[in-house]
């Protein structure tokens, strides 16, 4: 069984997914191995999502240079960076000559206000982060909200694409 949450209807899609791009999120995976598995066996684009700096469970130590190998097959298209800050925190995720797509994950209030600075056509935000880090700070429920809002504002001043998340996918078996 698999169970998709109705914010699904929110997307305004109608090719029933057909052209979705698979995450895969390094922090699930104790082996790259594991993910060259799946991304060998896929036929649709890839964005493989590292952990970088990870602190939640669970927590991995892949290294920079293994992940950016992994990114070399041609179809991994975005690599999604954890705790984007600034953008030094980017600066070893560039690869020349590649056509690899490098999102920044917004996770923090500082995040957020270095957005400007960060050079992203996509950007994705991680909510539960940034929530903790608003709790970190003593921030108000409508502080975290007007932080999403303006983390969106800034977005569409540049056309820029801000991937949320909308809802989640359950699925369990026999």
């Amino acid at each position: 069984m698999i169970v998709i949450s109705d914010n699904v209807n929110k997307i305004n899609s109608s090719d029933n997914f057909q052209d979705a791009v698979l995450r895969i999120n390094l922090a699930w995976y104790s082996n790259l191995e594991e993910a060259e598995k799946i991304i060998l066996e896929s036929d649709r684009d890839i964005m493989l999502d590292f952990p970088k700096g990870r602190k939640k469970y669970p927590v991995t130590n892949h290294k920079i240079s293994d992940v950016l190998k992994l990114a070399e097959h041609k179809n991994v298209k975005f690599l999604a960076v954890s705790n984007i800050e600034s953008p030094e925190d980017l600066k070893h995720f560039i690869v020349s000559n590649s056509t690899l797509e490098i999102i920044p994950k917004i996770e923090t209030i500082k995040g957020i206000n270095n957005f400007n600075k960060i050079n992203c056509q996509i950007a994705m935000l991680d909510h539960d982060d940034l929530w903790r880090d608003c709790l970190k700070n003593n921030k108000t429920t409508d502080q975290y909200l007007s932080l999403i809002k303006k983390l969106e504002s800034l977005c569409k001043t540049r056309k820029a694409i801000l991937l949320k998340t909308v809802g989640v996918v359950f699925f369990g078996a026999v």
